[in-house]
C-alpha cells in the first residue's frame, strides 16, 4: 500500500480539488505520485424506479366457441376460395395448351401425310384415328372455361365442374374410340417400321425424321404426340377432385362438384378397363396370327387376359426371347410381334423359382407337354413375373366370360365401332388389302360350300370376302366380290343362295378370271340361315 502523504505546513491550505497530481518527495527521498482525492459522497439513490411503467391493455377473454368456429370457417373459406381459383386457372391452362398439342399433331403429320399421300387412307385412319374431331370438340368447351375464369367469386369458381360434365358426357364417345384405337395406331406404325414394309414407304420414313428435327417440334415423337389425349383424359379426376377438396360444405355448388367428380371418375376408370380388355384382345389376335397353322388354336379363350409382356433369357438359348404372360398361358415369341416359338399353359403345371450357380434368380415352368426354364433381365423383374404366375394359378379356377367386341367397344358411336372392327380385320384376314375405313361389316361366320370350295365368309355393305380358315379366328383371304352389280337370288332347295356379278363389276376378282360376261357363285350348305344372308345381301 502506498505511504501517507506528510502534513501540509502551517498556515496553508490544502486545495479540495487539485488540478493536478503534485510530486512530493518523502523522507526517503524518493518521489511519489500522489492519489486522486476521494470523491464526495452521492446522494441515496432510490432501489426501485418509483416513474410510472407503461400500462399494457389488458388481453381479452377467451372467445366463445361459436365465435372460434365462425373465425375459423373464414379463414377456411377464404383459403379455399383462393385455391378454387388457382385450380381452375391450371385448369384453363392446361386446357388451351392441350389444344394447342392437338393442332401441332394435325398440322405437322396428318394434314401433310394426306396431302402428299405417304399413307393409304386406312393407315392414315388407323394412325390419326378421329384426333380431327377431339379438336373441334375442345375448341367448343375452351370459351365457356376462358369466361369462368372472369368470376372471382366462390360460385364462380366451383361452377366449371358442372360445366366440363355436360361437355365431357358428350366427347366420352370420341375418346372411346381414339383410346381404343391407340393399339391399333401404334400396331400400324411398327408394321410401316418393320423391314418388310419399310421400303414400299420410304417417303413416309423420311418425312417423319424431318419432322423430329424441327426446332418447333422440340425433340417429340409422333409416338409421344398420339399419346397426349390419353394422358389428358387421366387428369381430369385429378383437377376436379381438388376442386371438390376446396370447396367446403353448404357451398350452393357442394353438391354438383360431388357429382361431378365422382361421374367423370367412373367414366375414366370405365374406360381404362375397356381398353385393357381390348388391348389384351388385340395382343391374342396378333399371336394367334404368328403361329403356326392350326384351324383348332384359339387365343380368345374365355376369361384370357393379358397381365405383363417382357424380355426373357430361356436357360439354354443365346439370344433373348419375348414373353407374353397371361392368366393361365404364358407365350413365347422371337420378339415383339414376332413369330411364336412356344406356348405354355399354367394349367395343371408347376412353377419354381430357383437359383442357378451364378446365384442368379430363374423361373422353372413344368407342364405335361415340356418346360420352361427362363429368367427376367433383373432379378426385380424376375421375381415380379413369378408373383404374377402364382398369383394366376390361385385364381385358375375362377370362371370369367369373354366379351366378344361388339359389347367392348359398345359405348362409342356407330362410326367409330365400324372403325374399330375394320381395325381387328385388318389382322384377322391375312393377304386382304383392300381395306376402306368406313366400311360396315354386316355378318360373319359360317363355312359353307363356293362352287364347291369350302370358304368362310365375310359380308360388307358392298363386298363378299370368301376365306379359308388358318386358325381359329385368323383367315386367308381368297377372294373378293363386289355386290354393287351382283344379283343375288335364293338356290332351289333352300339350302343356299346364288350371286350373278355382271360383266360391268370389272373390278371383281371373280369377273377378271372369268374373261368377261357374267359369273356365278352357289353358296350351298346355309340350311336355315339362307334368309338372314339373303335379306342381308339385297339390303
Amino acid at each position: 500500500p502506498p505511504k501517507p502523504l506528510p502534513a501540509a505546513p502551517a498556515g496553508t491550505s490544502t486545495p479540495s480539488t487539485p488540478s493536478k497530481l503534485h510530486m512530493s518527495k518523502p523522507a526517503g527521498g524518493t518521489p511519489t505520485k500522489a492519489l486522486p482525492p476521494t470523491p464526495p459522497p452521492k446522494k441515496d439513490m432510490p432501489r426501485c424506479h418509483t416513474s410510472p411503467l407503461p400500462v399494457t391493455p389488458p388481453k381479452p377473454g377467451n372467445l366463445s366457441g361459436k365465435a372460434r368456429l365462425e373465425r375459423a370457417r373464414a379463414k377456411l373459406t377464404e383459403s379455399g376460395q383462393c385455391h378454387r381459383e388457382l385450380v381452375v386457372n391450371e385448369f384453363v391452362q392446361t386446357e388451351s395448351a392441350y389444344i394447342q398439342t392437338l393442332e401441332h399433331l394435325i398440322s405437322y403429320y396428318l394434314q401433310p401425310v394426306r396431302c402428299r399421300q405417304l399413307l393409304v387412307p386406312i393407315d392414315i385412319q388407323t394412325i390419326f384415328a378421329n384426333v380431327e374431331d377431339l379438336l373441334v370438340a375442345h375448341r367448343k368447351l375452351l370459351p365457356h372455361l376462358e369466361k369462368l375464369i372472369m368470376h372471382t367469386d366462390s360460385i364462380g369458381s366451383a361452377s366449371i365442374a358442372p360445366l366440363f360434365v355436360e361437355h365431357f358426357e358428350q366427347m366420352l364417345p370420341l375418346y372411346f374410340y381414339y383410346l381404343l384405337n391407340l393399339t391399333n395406331a401404334f400396331s400400324a406404325l411398327q408394321r410401316l417400321r418393320s423391314p418388310l414394309v419399310r421400303g414400299s414407304c420410304k417417303d413416309f420414313h423420311t418425312f417423319l425424321e424431318q419432322q423430329h428435327a424441327h426446332p418447333q417440334a422440340n425433340g417429340v415423337t409422333l409416338d409421344t404426340e398420339l399419346v397426349r389425349p390419353l394422358a389428358r383424359v387421366c387428369k381430369y379426376p385429378l383437377f376436379l377432385k381438388e376442386l371438390y377438396r376446396n370447396t367446403p360444405l353448404g357451398h350452393p355448388l357442394e353438391a354438383r362438384c360431388r357429382k361431378a367428380c365422382e361421374a367423370v371418375d367412373h367414366w375414366v376408370t370405365r374406360l381404362n378397363k375397356v381398353k385393357a380388355t381390348f388391348n389384351s384382345r388385340h395382343t391374342l389376335l396378333i399371336i394367334e396370327a404368328l403361329s403356326p397353322a392350326d384351324p383348332t388354336l384359339q387365343m380368345l379363350a374365355p376369361g384370357r387376359k393379358l397381365l405383363r409382356e417382357a424380355r426373357i433369357q430361356v436357360i439354354g438359348q443365346q439370344s433373348q426371347r419375348y414373353a407374353y404372360f397371361f392368366n393361365d398361358l404364358v407365350v413365347v415369341c422371337r420378339g415383339p410381334n414376332d413369330k411364336v416359338v412356344g406356348q405354355y399353359s399354367l394349367r395343371g403345371s408347376e412353377v419354381q423359382c430357383v437359383d442357378d450357380d451364378d446365384k442368379r434368380l430363374l423361373i422353372k415352368l413344368s407342364e405335361p407337354n415340356g418346360s420352361l426354364c427362363f429368367a427376367g433381365l433383373f432379378d426385380s423383374e424376375t421375381h415380379t413375373l413369378y408373383r404374377l404366375m402364382i398369383a394366376s394359378l390361385e385364381h385358375s379356377g375362377r370362371s370369367q366370360i369373354r366379351e366378344p367386341l361388339s359389347s367392348i367397344i359398345g359405348a362409342a358411336d356407330s362410326r367409330s365401332r365400324m372403325r374399330l372392327q375394320m381395325a381387328e380385320l385388318q389382322v384377322r384376314i391375312q393377304g386382304w388389302t383392300n381395306y376402306v375405313c368406313d366400311r360396315e361389316l354386316l355378318r360373319e361366320g359360317g363355312e359353307y360350300m363356293v362352287n364347291k370350295k369350302q370358304r368362310y365368309l365375310f359380308l360388307f355393305n358392298d363386298t363378299l370376302l370368301l376365306c379359308t380358315r388358318r386358325t381359329t379366328n385368323i383367315f386367308l383371304f381368297k377372294q373378293s366380290v363386289s355386290l354393287q352389280n351382283a344379283h343375288v337370288v335364293e338356290a332351289e332347295g333352300g339350302n343356299g343362295i346364288v350371286i350373278v356379278i355382271a360383266s360391268s363389276g370389272g373390278s371383281n376378282s371373280a369377273a377378271a378370271a372369268s374373261g368377261g360376261g357374267s359369273t356365278t357363285l352357289h353358296i350351298d350348305g346355309m340350311g336355315m340361315a339362307t334368309q338372314l344372308w339373303l335379306q342381308s345381301m339385297s339390303s
